[in-house]
């Protein structure tokens, strides 16, 4: 153990609530939560067209309406249970928060071999025109998204409770699960 009383991986352990470092990473995700909020706040707020797969529209405000937001006014219970949905830009962005990536979204192509369509978080707001697909936890797509992000929930706890370091935690077929470090004598 160094003097700070850091814990290397690999060297002596002990199990610790609520470790040190979780406080300093909450801190910087704050930091730069902000940050978002303020880039959103200044974006340009204008009309757009959400087109659904069934050919209906929906009108909305780029910078503003989200998935979830189309949901509801298709229905209360899909809004319920809409886990994640896919977006493609036919005709561009307004503009956006991703500029400057090394590898945009838009040129990826997603599990399912469709090109431009980019998975998207339910309350993250359009960019501009788009197509929209949604999805509940009945679907593919609905189960590896609510996976994935059970999978941090639990990487989460384990930190919470026990001090241990996260190391693969990746959705599966029929669920997930999270490895950790959590010393070297520990079965």
């Amino acid at each position: 153990m160094q003097d700070d009383g850091a814990q290397l991986v690999g060297g002596e352990w002990s199990f610790r609530k609520k470790p040190d470092f979780l406080a300093s990473r909450l801190a910087y995700f704050n930091t730069l939560l902000e940050a978002q909020k303020a880039k959103y706040a200044e974006l340009p707020k204008q009309a757009i067209k959400i087109t659904l797969p069934d050919g209906n529209t929906k009108e909305g405000v780029s910078f503003q309406t989200t998935p979830l937001d189309i949901a509801t006014m298709i229905s209360k219970q899909l809004a319920e249970k809409i886990v994640v949905a896919k977006v493609k830009y036919s005709n561009g962005k307004i503009a956006s928060l991703d500029e400057g990536l090394s590898i945009p979204e838009e040129l990826k192509t997603s599990g399912s071999g469709e090109q431009g369509w980019v998975e998207y978080d339910a309350t993250r707001p359009f960019e501009g025109d788009c197509e929209l697909k949604l999805f509940t936890f009945d679907t593919p797509e609905g189960k590896e998204t609510f996976w994935h992000s059970s999978a941090h929930v639990l990487g989460e706890t384990l930190e919470l409770e026990f001090g241990v370091h996260l190391c693969h935690g990746p959705p599966t077929d029929a669920g997930f699960f999270y490895d950790s470090y959590s010393g070297k004598d520990v079965s």
